[in-house]
């Protein structure tokens, strides 16, 4: 479940950060896009796994791992710079 998460957030955010990328003419914007668009997604979708999960109110303890979703932001944050300075020297390949 949480892999499905971080794979959802990275393609929609991915689409999010080239389409602001493209717009604006500006990685870094696009490169706050989904870094904005990531943390609020992770951040609320372990926040509700947590709050619903019955083994945390009763033992105090998470075995699924939930945290992974919150360590997912960081690797998801450097694969789209990666991305985006990708998509960047390819639009200007494109323009000379």
């Amino acid at each position: 479940m949480n892999y499905a998460i971080i794979g959802c957030t990275f393609i929609l955010s991915a689409f999010v950060s080239i389409r602001v990328m493209r717009s604006t003419r500006n990685q870094w914007l696009g490169m706050a896009a989904a870094l904005g668009m990531n943390s609020i997604i992770l951040v609320t979708a372990a926040w509700l796994l947590l709050r619903t999960d019955e083994q945390v109110r009763l033992f105090g303890i998470d075995h699924a791992n939930r945290f992974t979703l919150i360590l997912a932001l960081p690797f998801i944050t450097w694969v789209h710079l990666m991305m985006l300075s990708f998509v960047r020297k390819r639009m200007a390949w494109r323009q000379s």
